[in-house]
């Protein structure tokens, strides 16, 4: 476990081999409330800005960073990369794991006319593509929860992010 004083910042690096596969960051607090960032850029993230990502929940806090946010390993592709991840004791002294992992992404092809059912856990996301050959085209994409609150996302001519959508 690492221990971070009230107002403190604890810091990590992670190699990133994959530059095919997003980046997950998960913050585990043992007590206190460790709230967690990370940078390609910064090599101590501590605030939100353009470059940095952020989870500032109560409690655990995780983040996905998705190969196709365009903040992802800047630099070209020489791998591996480096990810910056600062945690930091919001409320009193905290104690935390952390674990930072990759994980395979891959978009699914979605097709006109058919619908196509999914889950995803809380902060997660789910890459579709669908091709539109006639422009211009009325396109409808809708999204029918079962349960939770998903948002949808739209780029057209790249992945969208939280950033960086149409």
């Amino acid at each position: 476990a690492q221990i971070v004083e009230s107002g403190g910042y604890a810091y990590f690096r992670f190699s990133v081999d994959e530059r095919e596969s997003s980046v997950v960051v998960v913050v585990t607090p043992l007590s206190g409330d460790p709230d967690l960032y990370a940078s390609f850029n910064l090599t101590r993230p501590e605030a939100r800005s353009a470059d940095t990502f952020s989870s500032l929940t109560i409690g655990g806090d995780t983040l996905r960073i998705s190969h196709y946010d365009r903040r992802f390993c800047p630099g070209g592709d020489a791998a591996p990369c480096e990810l910056y991840i600062g945690v930091h004791a919001f409320s009193g002294n905290s104690s935390f794991t952390i674990l930072a992992t990759q994980a395979n992404e891959t978009a699914i092809a979605l097709l006109d006319g058919v619908p196509q059912q999914a889950s995803l856990e809380v902060h997660d996301w789910q890459y579709y593509t669908f091709g539109v050959s006639d422009l211009p085209a009325h396109v409808r994409i809708a999204v029918t929860p079962s349960n939770g609150d998903p948002d949808i996302y739209i780029g057209r001519s790249s992945f969208p992010t939280e950033l960086d959508y149409e």
